[in-house]
């Protein structure tokens, strides 16, 4: 009898240390969008970056940071933004004015968090979905453009810049 419940006792613990643990209380995870500013904060823990929507519907980034007192932002009077592209002859960027069609938080995994926005430019011409990502543990920010063309002429992506943003020099 002694040995059976050692032995049971054995395998609940030995399942429970295998079993997938469910996330933490405190998740390292915090996204957050403020609907009155149009404003997304995103952190994994390690690095946070901060987007907003402004009031001419120009997407940018406001600033991305380490947990330490490192801090990288936009120039002054420069808006710097993911979106850089030419879609047939008109180029989207940092001085597109956009408006919000949606945006929600993704969990592509227990290890990554994914903040999706859609926009859509003021002429109803291109669908932008903008993924932000962030990975557990990491300083890395990943985004992926998703253009989709709702306008009646066939057209392509004639340039892109896979690396849009501008940043200040340190002072």
């Amino acid at each position: 009898l002694w040995v059976s419940i050692t032995v049971v006792s054995a395998c609940i613990f030995l399942t429970r240390l295998a079993a997938p643990q469910p996330a933490h209380a405190n998740p390292p995870f915090a996204y957050s969008y403020d609907p009155n500013q149009k404003r997304w904060d995103m952190s994994n823990g390690v690095v946070h970056a901060a987007f907003d929507l402004d009031g001419n519907g120009h997407f940018s980034l406001i600033q991305f940071d380490d947990t330490g007192s490192n801090v990288w932002s936009a120039p002054l009077l420069t808006t710097s933004s993911p979106i850089s592209l030419q879609f047939g002859a008109t180029a989207y960027g940092a001085a597109t004015a956009f408006r919000l069609v949606n945006q929600y938080v993704d969990n592509p995994n227990l290890a990554t968090q994914r903040q999706v926005v859609l926009l859509q430019d003021l002429n109803g011409t291109v669908q932008i979905e903008l993924d932000l990502e962030m990975y557990l543990n990491q300083p890395v920010l990943r985004h992926h453009l998703t253009i989709t063309n709702i306008g009646f002429n066939k057209q392509s992506v004639e340039a892109l810049d896979l690396l849009p943003y501008a940043f200040a020099a340190p002072a």
